[in-house]
C-alpha cells in the first residue's frame, strides 16, 4: 500500500474508533495478549487494508482534481471536479447527488451514497517520481436530470435552475446532450429580444466599454473599442439603449469616451475592464482623470468569454432584454449571433460587463435592493399625497465655506 493512501475518509472514522475502543477494554480486562505470528498479523492487517484500498476510499483520495467512480475507478460522470473547497464546482456541488444520508430503499438500487458533509479530502501528495494514477478505462453514459428522480424530489428548484442556464449548459445538464459544442447562434438569436421604439424613463443606466487602442490601417484588422449602454427597469428587465464603437489610437479613444459620456449625461455610470498588473492600474488612473465629473467604475474581468457572456445570454433567451431601435442594431446582432466563431467579439465583452455593472457582486445586495425599492415606494406615496419629496434644505453654519457659496449663488 502506497504511503499517501494512509488517510481515511471521514465516514470510516466512527466505526474504526469504536473498534479500537472495544479492543482496549478487552485488553485491560483480560490477561496480557499473547504474541501473534507473522501470518496472523498479516491476516489481521488484511481487514484494515481492505478498507483503505476499497474503491470507496480510493475514488475520493486522489492526487488530481477529478474523483473516480465504480469499482473500476472510472472517470466521474458529469465532469465532476474537486472545486475550490473540495465540495465540487460552483453550480454542480457534491451535495447535488450525495445527500446527508443514504436515500430510502424505495428510491431504487445504485443510488449515490450519502454521508454528512460529503466532500473530497485535501489533495494527496505524491512521493517524488510517482505519477498520478490514471483510470483503466473511461465509459461515457449519457444521462439527463430526469434519470435522477430522487434529486428532483429532494430539490424541486434544481430543474428551474437548469432551465435558466445558457443554451449550451442547459443542453448538457438538462437534455443530456454532452456532444454539443460552442457554435455561432447558440448564445444569441435576434428573435430572443424585442426591438422597441420607446423606453421607460426611470431606468438605472450604465455604459460599459471594452477598450482597444489600435488604429485601422490597410495592413491590420484590430479590435474595436465598444461602449454598450444598458438600463434596468424597476421590474428587473433590461433595455439595450445604444452602442458606440470605433477603431482609433489611444488619444482618439479618450476623446470618444469623453464625448459619449457628455452626451449620456452624469446620470449614466461608466465602466470598463481593468487589465491586470501595473499597466492596468495606470490606465485606470488616466481614464478616471480624463472622465472627471462622471461616475467611473473600473472592473476586473475574470473567466473566459463564454462564461462571462452566459448571464447576458440567459437574460436574452428568457426575453428579459429589449433593444432600442437604431442604426447600430444590425452590427450588434451580427456579432452576437456570430459569437464565438468571429475574429472580433468586442461587443460580447461590452454586453457582459454592462450586465455585471447592473448586478454588482456585493454582500447584502439583496437587502440593499429591497430597501432601495421600499424607499422609492415611500417617495411615490408621498408624491401622490402632494407632500414634498425633496430632502429638507441644509442650514449651513454662518461664515462657513458652504454658507459663503450659498450666499454668492443667491446674490
Amino acid at each position: 500500500m502506497r504511503p499517501y493512501r494512509a488517510s481515511i475518509f471521514g465516514w470510516i472514522l466512527p466505526w474504526a474508533g469504536l473498534a479500537l475502543s472495544a479492543g482496549a477494554i478487552v485488553l485491560s480486562a483480560g490477561p496480557p495478549a499473547a504474541a501473534v505470528s507473522e501470518p496472523e498479523g498479516i491476516a489481521a492487517f488484511e481487514t484494515v487494508r481492505a478498507v483503505l484500498q476499497h474503491p470507496r476510499c480510493q475514488n475520493c483520495h486522489i492526487p488530481g482534481e477529478a474523483p473516480l467512480q465504480f469499482d473500476e475507478g472510472r472517470a466521474h460522470a458529469q465532469n465532476v471536479v474537486r472545486g475550490p473547497e473540495g465540495r465540487g464546482a460552483p453550480g454542480l456541488p457534491c451535495a447535488t447527488c450525495h445527500f446527508a444520508a443514504n436515500p430510502p430503499e424505495s428510491y431504487g438500487i445504485h443510488m449515490p451514497p450519502g454521508a454528512p458533509n460529503w466532500h473530497l479530502p485535501p489533495p494527496e501528495t505524491l512521493p517524488p517520481g510517482v505519477d498520478p494514477p490514471r483510470p483503466i478505462s473511461v465509459t461515457f453514459i449519457p444521462a439527463s436530470v430526469f434519470d435522477n428522480p430522487a434529486l428532483l424530489r429532494v430539490n424541486p428548484e434544481y430543474l428551474a435552475w437548469l432551465l435558466s442556464l445558457p443554451l449550451l449548459e442547459s443542453e448538457r445538464l438538462l437534455g443530456g446532450n454532452w456532444k454539443i459544442r460552442p457554435a455561432a447562434g447558440l448564445y444569441f438569436k435576434r428573435q430572443w429580444c424585442a426591438v422597441a421604439d420607446d423606453v421607460p424613463a426611470d431606468l438605472d443606466i450604465v455604459r460599459y466599454w471594452d477598450l482597444a487602442a489600435t488604429e485601422k490601417t490597410e495592413l491590420n484588422d484590430p479590435d474595436w473599442t465598444v461602449g454598450i449602454k444598458l438600463g434596468r427597469d424597476k421590474n428587473g428587465g433590461y433595455w439595450l439603449l445604444d452602442m458606440v464603437r470605433g477603431r482609433a489610437n489611444p488619444g482618439d479613444v479618450d476623446r470618444l469616451l469623453l464625448n459619449t459620456a457628455t452626451q449620456d449625461g452624469n446620470r449614466v455610470r461608466i465602466g470598463f475592464g481593468q487589465d491586470p498588473g501595473q499597466a492596468g492600474k495606470s490606465q485606470v488612473l488616466h481614464l478616471v482623470r480624463a472622465l472627471s465629473g462622471f461616475t467611473v467604475v473600473p472592473a476586473s474581468e475574470s473567466g473566459d468569454k463564454l462564461t462571462r457572456f452566459g448571464p447576458f445570454s440567459s437574460q436574452c433567451r428568457a426575453g428579459n432584454v429589449k433593444i432600442l431601435r437604431g442604426p447600430w442594431n444590425e452590427d450588434l446582432f451580427r456579432v452576437l449571433e456570430g459569437f464565438p466563431d468571429l475574429a472580433h467579439d468586442d461587443e460580447v465583452d461590452a454586453c457582459s460587463g454592462a450586465l455585471d455593472m447592473l448586478n454588482p457582486d456585493m454582500k447584502g445586495w439583496g437587502a440593499f435592493e429591497a430597501l432601495r425599492q421600499k424607499a422609492e415606494d415611500m417617495l411615490a406615496e408621498r408624491k401622490a399625497r402632494g407632500e414634498a419629496t425633496q430632502p429638507a434644505k441644509t442650514e449651513w453654519a454662518i461664515g462657513s465655506m458652504e454658507w459663503l457659496a450659498e450666499q454668492n449663488k443667491s446674490s
